[in-house]
């Protein structure tokens, strides 16, 4: 389609319900992985019976940032008196 990141574009919600709706039609599970908003709603509307709402590199990034602040926090070993 020729526009990545645009998840609200309508277009592309039309496209992806017309997709679930023609696979749930013919007795398929559909599903499908996005953030939460408007291409997610438009999935789940349409009928999409498999859904994951989130992204690994979102939920790794929340990770990371909560690690490098623990690490940021703790007291450096090896730079005391010997």
């Amino acid at each position: 389609m020729g526009k990545p990141g645009a998840f609200a574009d309508p277009e592309l919600l039309s496209t992806v319900s017309g997709v679930v709706q023609k696979a749930r039609a013919a007795g398929k599970h559909a599903g499908i992985l996005a953030m939460p908003g408007p291409l997610l709603s438009a999935a789940i509307e349409a009928g999409a019976n498999l859904v994951f709402a989130g992204s690994d590199i979102t939920n790794l990034a929340a990770v990371w940032k909560s690690l490098l602040a623990t690490l940021q926090a703790a007291p450096a070993r090896g730079s005391g008196p010997r």
